[in-house]
Order: structure tokens, then sequence, then C-alpha cells
């Protein structure tokens, strides 16, 4: 009887240590959704402090539009550091929210959507296709971190072949992500509406797309009309760009369209904190 009730109290005990861990669990991830809006946020607010920095420290011609997002990332020494540290930061909180966002579709297909359906064959096959679509979803996701680190690592006025890749590479990558939470959603809201319909996201996606893209062929058509087409990889013209040299049309468009798309990143990002929010919500209700 003795090692009967040690057992039964060492159950207890289990039980109610368990209780507690899923009690702080739930109470953690009930803030979760704050980490996208932060790091929408952080985006643009990192890239301004570094615009006003230069501008103070005389590196940057305040007459002119504001120039392109990586060349700001890349002022001085104590400011190119700083953003290197805090892009860091930025990518582990996408990471974390990339990861929350998998599983909140993912628990959405399962549980949710099952309720919406008969599960004929026809509707497995469905949601076998939909949590398929998530998870390409989630390492498309991941390969633009890998970009993302590429482009804050390497510096666009010491290695900007490297640089120039890893924007490239970020690009493709988030342009894809995008478009998969747009579809991902929108079979959400199809089924049931378990989400809201994505206009807000789908018109962040269309503006980062067009956006991010036009920037890069802006920027090279720029380079193109300079006497020679090295002369682009020195950042004191990229940063002091004269009006009378060609191509300065170009160069101004496409510093305007790098900063669109850290805008409409933010706009995409916080659609998907508010989401995460929501399903929060839901599962407390």
């Amino acid at each position: 009887m003795t090692n009967n009730n040690v057992s039964n109290n060492d159950k207890d005990n289990d039980n109610e240590m368990t209780t507690n861990e899923n009690r702080k669990l739930k109470k953690w991830q009930n803030f979760i959704w704050i980490i996208p809006i932060i790091n929408g946020l952080m985006w643009p607010l990192n890239i301004l402090i570094g615009y006003f920095i230069g501008i103070g420290y005389d590196l940057i011609d305040p007459s002119i539009p504001p120039p392109y997002v990586s060349d700001i990332a890349s002022i001085g020494r104590l400011f190119a550091g700083y953003f290197s540290f805090i892009g860091h930061i930025l990518i582990i909180l996408f990471i974390i929210t990339i990861i929350y966002r998998y599983r909140q579709l993912k628990y959405y297909f399962n549980m949710a959507m099952t309720k919406e359906t008969n599960m004929n064959s026809e509707s497995q096959q469905t949601i076998q296709k939909l949590q398929q679509r998530n998870h390409q979803a989630l390492i498309v996701a991941i390969l633009a971190t890998i970009g993302t680190l590429i482009w804050i690592n390497f510096r666009s006025n010491q290695q900007f072949i490297i640089h120039s890749i890893g924007i490239c590479w970020m690009y493709l990558a988030t342009s894809i992500y995008m478009f998969l939470m747009c579809f991902l959603c929108k079979k959400l809201y199809d089924y049931g509406q378990v989400e809201s319909k994505p206009i807000t996201m789908f018109i962040s996606t269309i503006l980062y797309v067009i956006s991010s893209w036009t920037s890069v062929v802006f920027f090279i058509i720029s380079a193109k009309q300079l006497p020679k087409f090295k002369h682009i990889l020195h950042q004191h013209l990229r940063l002091y760009w004269p009006h009378y040299i060609d191509g300065y049309l170009w160069h101004i468009l496409a510093n305007i369209c790098s900063w669109i798309m850290i805008f409409a990143y933010t706009i995409f990002i916080w659609s998907i904190g508010q989401r995460m929010r929501r399903f929060i919500r839901l599962q407390n209700d």
C-alpha cells in the first residue's frame, strides 16, 4: 500500500508539473504574435536610423532621395556592424514566425478543414496537397533567411557581387513564400472562412514583388548608362550620384523601389502577425 501511495503521489506531482509547464507555454504563446510585428517594424526603422546617421556624419546627401537600402546598411563601420547585429536578431524573429505560422496552418488543415468537409477521397487529397504547399512554404522561407544572411554579412561596399547574389536570392525566395502564403490563406477562406480573405497580404505581396525586381532592373539600367559598368561598384557614386551624370533618373527610381519593397514586407509580415493573434484567440475561446 505504501509503495502504491508513493507511486500515485509521484504521478500527481508529474501531472501537476506538466500542467504548470503547459500553462507557462500557453501564456508565452499568447504573445508570440508580437514577434512578426516587431520584425516588420524594425526593418524600416533600422534603415531609417542609418539614413539619419549618414546625414549627420555627411555620409549621405540629404538633397536627393534616400539612397539604395543596401548602401545605407553599409555606411560607416559602426552602423554597418550595428545593422548586421540587428539584422541577425530579426532573422531569428523571422524564423520563429515562419515556424509558428507553419504549425498554425498545419493545425488548420488537420482540424478545422476536417470539420468543413465530408473527408471523402477527394477532400483528403486536397488537404494533403495543401499540407505539401505549407511544407514547401516553410522550406522556401528558410531559403529566404539564407539569402538575407548573405545580404547583411557581405556589404555592398566590400563584396558587391556576393552581396548582389544575396539580394536576388532573398527577393526570389521571399516572393515565392509570399505567394504561397496568399494561396494557403485563400484556401482557408474558401473552406468555411477559417481565416479572413488575404486582401492586404496579396496587395503587399504584389507591391513587394514589383518593387524588389524593378529596383534590380532599374539599378542595372543605371549602371549600363555609366561610362563603364564597373563604376557602379563605387559606393561613393551611388550615395552622391550627380543629376548631370547619365543614369541618375534610373538610379533614383531604383532607390525608391527598394524603399517601397521594405515597407511592403512590413505590411505583409504584420498581416501574418494579425492572423497569428486571431489563431491564439481562437484556441483560448
